[in-house]
């Protein structure tokens, strides 16, 4: 048998049940939400911002959704509220990751999250444009944003990563060359990968001797995962 789908104002009320108990404070405390007009209360902007960033709806269908569910409003009203929104959600996101727990990392070191994301425009018939993105995890702000055709796939050259940046990415960045060419920044890299596909020969394209084999190199360069355990057992 069918479930029905579940009541969206019920999920609503369960996610706030999740969320820290300060979030409504602080969201005047932040300036997101100054006074009632068209959105009435911190919950009602909450809403907005999950509906855009969150379930991923343009500005138009959230600026629908909102009317059918308060009153009217319009698109532009939409993205200057959340415009005013960010200071927020990165201050609820640092409680709710408990962020203050890696806030001093031993200098230079910088966690990075990149990820890549398609765009397609009103009509098209596939991906028109690639999002290559890099976000600082312990910062949980934006370090570049690079646009490119939708030809380019996700690669770790398209980020400028050096000495003291980890970088975290999926199995579509594990790819021997750009590893190579990553660790020889001395950045490190954390990747979820096959050992097929992200096999590192001894002797790379340019054939430039790595002194060690593929294995060894990025266990080596690797060994950052051993640092964060010991920084996770301090007392904080």
């Amino acid at each position: 048998m069918q479930m029905p789908p579940p009541d969206p104002d019920t999920l609503f009320a369960d996610l706030l049940q999740d969320l820290p108990s300060e979030t409504v404070a602080m969201a005047r405390e932040f300036k997101a939400f100054v006074r009632a007009k068209k959105v009435k209360t911190p919950q009602q902007l909450l809403r907005v911002v999950l509906l855009y960033c969150g379930v991923d709806k343009s500005l138009r269908e959230t600026a629908a959704d909102f009317t059918l569910l308060y009153e009217s409003i319009t698109d532009s009203s939409i993205a200057e509220r959340l415009a005013a929104c960010r200071p927020w959600v990165q201050a609820v996101l640092a409680k709710i990751l408990h962020t203050n727990a890696v806030a001093m990392l031993p200098t230079p070191w910088r966690f990075l999250v990149l990820d890549g994301s398609s765009v397609q425009g009103p009509g098209a018939q596939g991906t028109q444009y690639r999002l290559h993105i890099c976000m600082d995890l312990v910062q949980l702000q934006f370090v570049s944003i690079t646009v490119t055709d939708q030809h380019t796939g996700e690669s770790l050259v398209h980020f400028s990563l050096g000495p003291g940046d980890i970088a975290l990415a999926d199995r579509g960045y594990a790819y021997a060359t750009p590893i190579v060419v990553t660790v020889r920044k001395q950045a490190d890299v954390i990747l979820r990968m096959s050992p097929i596909c992200a096999r590192i020969p001894e002797v790379p394209l340019d054939n430039r001797p790595l002194g060690c084999n593929g294995h060894t190199l990025l266990l080596a360069r690797l060994t950052a995962i051993e640092d964060i355990k010991r920084l996770r057992r301090q007392p904080l």
